[in-house]
């Protein structure tokens, strides 16, 4: 090798011992092979989050209708047992209306309904002011106490509001006339609620009532 080409290597050598960036980026480039070429990783991706989807399964609009395992008061003559057969004659049943009224609002208050918005007891309006929600659970301790013990109650009815946060409101009514083609108890609720909340309704309706017959909807 000639005294130039052995020059020409020393100098860059020397060149790459420098702290030039720029000096080592020109020895690489001129003399492949003299030092090692290191290859940065690329950085790692960092992973998206993306949240599971709930598992919290839920009804809208969930319906309930109850018939209850009650004998009918009617008269057992002829016209009326067809008439009562065709669906068309309403029958008392031999249940507590007052009675029935205070389970399916204790099993409201199971699934964390609050507040009473409405109450009317045979034909007295116990409480009728959405505005002000009346604590369910003090209805609850004062109910037999509301309604007169000598009047002959056929029917109540009740509106009660789960909370400003979920909007949710059921209808209650229960009614001792019935027909073949009508129900003992009726339980609207608007909205919509976590499926384990609903099943909590049913389940104590099932354990505190004689249910003939209940449907879902």
């Amino acid at each position: 090798m000639s005294d130039s080409g052995t020059y020409g290597v020393e100098r860059d050598i020397r060149i790459m011992k420098g702290s030039s960036s720029k000096h080592s980026a020109r020895l690489e480039g001129q003399y492949p092979g003299l030092i090692p070429s290191f290859e940065v990783s690329p950085e790692p991706k960092r992973e998206i989050f993306k949240p599971k989807p709930s598992t919290v399964k839920r009804v809208k609009d969930p319906r309930l209708y109850i018939d209850l395992d009650a004998k009918d008061m009617g008269d057992d003559n002829f016209v009326e047992t067809f008439l009562d057969v065709i669906g068309i004659d309403p029958r008392d049943a031999d249940f507590d209306v007052v009675s029935t009224m205070e389970l399916c609002l204790r099993a409201l208050a199971k699934a964390k309904f609050k507040n009473l918005a409405s109450l009317k007891i045979g034909d007295q309006v116990v409480y009728e002011h959405p505005e002000k929600e009346w604590d369910l659970r003090e209805v609850l301790e004062n109910i037999k106490e509301i309604a007169s013990s000598d009047a002959i109650i056929d029917e109540a009815s009740g509106t009660v509001f789960k909370g400003e946060e979920d909007g949710l409101e059921a209808k209650i009514k229960v009614r001792k006339k019935h027909t073949r083609f009508s129900h003992d108890i009726y339980l609207d609720i608007d909205g919509e609620m976590e499926e384990e909340y609903f099943n909590r309704i049913i389940n104590y309706l099932e354990d505190h009532l004689e249910i003939e017959k209940l449907i879902e909807r």
